[in-house]
């Protein structure tokens, strides 16, 4: 059973429930099951954030605007652009799978992903799965999948700029351009830089090393998109993001970095009947990073991920949706440090099964992959979904997944270990829903095991796999239309447990029993305004509990005003009641802040 803390969460929450139902739209989502469906008709707890919507947050980063979500946890090392963790359903950073139209990206020698390079002007969806989907998309997808969508094309052509300002020296200028949709291509550019402040609060930890000064950031980036209908049965799409990055911190052995993100992709999408789709997609992602020690070089790393996948989904009527298809990825580590392997590959396939018939749907997937370094591993999961009266539904779900190890862990030198086994991990999670024209709440409680955690072994002085851990939760999100009224609000309770080593019985670190967002805004015709809040619970920072992250509470303030058919003024102020918080010890987070921002949009 949860734990007493997480069931009286779940009471509370419950009167919130009477008092604010919840809203979702008419959204079709692909990453839940690889194949398009109705957001309000998937098995899956899925949270689908729009363009629309992450304007309405005015957030400045992926961060600002994930936190929002059940179920998700960030930390960040001292503002914009310094490294942000995401802890998704309580598990660790690399237990989650992130997508940029379909193509994974980070890092296979950290085995995270930078969500600081992401850019947002060039996001127009974020889909977000919650539990393992291994037995589709193969390993690391322990916690769920982030597929993050760039904006692509539109009916008319349109044309827009944007420019900000705010504290800390923040900065940022947007730019786009959309042809119209028989031409299919989508331009987009950005800049964006702060001066930032002193992000490290000195050598008694974190950073090792006093430095007063001000970490800065500056990041551009570059979007293109082409999507053709080349026929009534073959469409084409292609994508190219490029994002780079410098950024200052404190640090002992370096103290900037240039970064650099770089997504390439291609679709190819045929109907040769009208019951069977044949999808071949490409893909290749880069990521690379140089450090520099008060500007003088000092390490060089860049990972590479080439992929090919093909997938063919076929209706087989009233019988069901059978999907069936191949992955294929390469990872390369090209460094000044030596790693004794810096190449393997992957082939995965698998197979998957829906059907929803009257008040009943199931699915169902398997995969088996076969990895150059550590062999043969297969996965499953079920669903099963009951429509308990109108506009309600009850799942249940169970599935194993695994997570490989990185090439830090096996050939980093003088600290890996070649002979690491894959983590594995099961999942059961009991959800349910209710969804209404313009409102919707939807809870789901869940429970992971994970085996084989991969964790610093001091006797052996590098990875092992030591550690076991268990992940109870309960997930409530919320959000409710009416009028000129919109509310939305999502709650995690978590109850984390270390079941073996010399930390048995205490929690993972930097997973807070309880984190909340708030958010109520209305619009008055041309004008609107809006205020946010974020609440997350006591944590620790490492596995032997013994360095408190105390509980903090961050509201924001913002608003717009229309000031014609194409002009658009939108304000916010961060941290209005100025909360001194760190998410990692150590690391401060932005005070109080301002911004302001004046956009130009044009269609034709």
């Amino acid at each position: 059973m949860l734990c007493m803390k997480c069931w009286r969460g779940v009471r509370w929450i419950g009167l919130m429930v009477l008092a604010f139902p919840a809203y979702a739209a008419e959204t079709v989502i692909v990453t839940a099951t690889r194949t398009a469906e109705m957001v309000d008709e998937t098995l899956a707890p899925v949270t689908v954030i729009t363009r629309k919507e992450i304007e309405a947050l005015q957030a400045s980063s992926v961060a600002d605007v994930l936190h929002t979500v059940p179920g998700v946890i960030l930390t960040n090392n001292g503002g914009l652009g310094q490294a942000t963790s995401l802890f998704l359903r309580g598990t660790n950073s690399g237990h989650v799978i992130v997508l940029v139209d379909g193509v994974r990206v980070g890092s296979a020698t950290l085995g995270t992903t930078p969500f600081e390079l992401i850019p947002l002007a060039q996001v127009e969806k974020i889909e977000i799965v919650r539990g393992p989907r291994s037995s589709l998309y193969g390993a690391n997808a322990i916690g769920g999948v982030i597929q993050i969508f760039t904006r692509s094309g539109a009916a008319t052509k349109k044309m827009s700029v944007k420019s900000s300002l705010g504290t800390d020296g923040f900065r940022e200028l947007t730019a786009g351009f959309v042809s119209n949709s028989k031409a299919g291509i989508s331009v987009r550019f950005s800049h964006l830089g702060s001066d930032g402040f002193d992000a490290c609060t000195g050598a008694a930890g974190g950073c090792y090393v006093d430095e007063p000064d001000r970490d800065g950031h500056e990041k551009t980036a570059l979007a293109i998109r082409f999507d053709r209908q080349l026929s009534a049965a073959a469409e084409l799409g292609l994508h190219f993001m490029y994002s780079d990055a410098d950024t200052d911190y404190d640090g002992s052995f370096s103290n900037q970095t240039e970064t650099q993100m770089r997504v390439i992709g291609g679709r190819l999408v045929l109907d040769p009947s009208t019951n069977w789709r044949s999808t071949v997609a490409v893909g290749q992602s880069l990521d690379g990073a140089e450090d520099f020690k008060d500007r003088v070089f000092s390490s060089r790393y860049e990972t590479l991920r080439n992929s090919l996948s093909w997938q063919n989904d076929v209706a087989l009527g009233s019988a069901g949706l059978l999907t069936a298809g191949v992955d294929y990825q390469n990872d390369t580590v090209d460094s000044d440090t030596v790693f004794t392997v810096t190449s393997r590959d992957n082939t995965g396939v698998f197979i998957q099964y829906q059907k929803d018939v009257e008040q009943y749907g199931v699915q169902w997937a398997l995969r088996h992959d076969n990895n150059e370094q550590f062999g043969d591993y297969s996965t499953g999961s079920v669903t099963l979904g009951v429509d308990t009266a109108k506009d309600q539904r009850a799942t249940v779900f169970y599935g194993t997944a695994f997570k490989a190890p990185t090439f830090n862990d096996l050939y980093y030198p003088n600290w890996g270990s070649p002979v690491l086994e894959p983590e594995e991990s099961n999942t059961i999670d009991l959800g349910y829903r209710v969804l209404l024209p313009d409102r919707r709440w939807t809870v789901n409680v869940f429970q992971t095991n994970i085996d084989e955690l991969i964790a610093y072994d001091p006797i052996a002085a590098g990875p092992a796999n030591i550690d076991e851990a268990q992940i109870r939760g309960v997930e409530v999100g919320l959000t409710m239309s009416r009028d000129a009224w919109r509310w939305s609000s999502a709650l995690t309770l978590l109850d984390t447990e270390q079941r073996s080593g010399a930390n048995r019985g205490r929690a993972l670190p930097r997973r807070p029993s309880e984190a909340l967002f708030l958010n109520l805004s209305r619009d008055l015709g041309r004008y609107g305004a809006g205020i946010q809040a974020t609440f997350n619970g006591k944590t620790y920072d490492d596995l032997a509990n013994t360095s408190l992250l105390d509980r903090y509470v961050v509201v924001d303030l913002v608003g717009h005003w229309k000031m014609s058919d194409n002009w658009w003024l939108n304000g916010k102020i961060k941290n209005v009641f100025d909360e001194d918080y760190e998410t990692a010890a150590y690391y401060r987070q932005p005070r109080i802040g301002c911004f302001v921002s004046v956009s130009y949009k044009k269609s034709e």
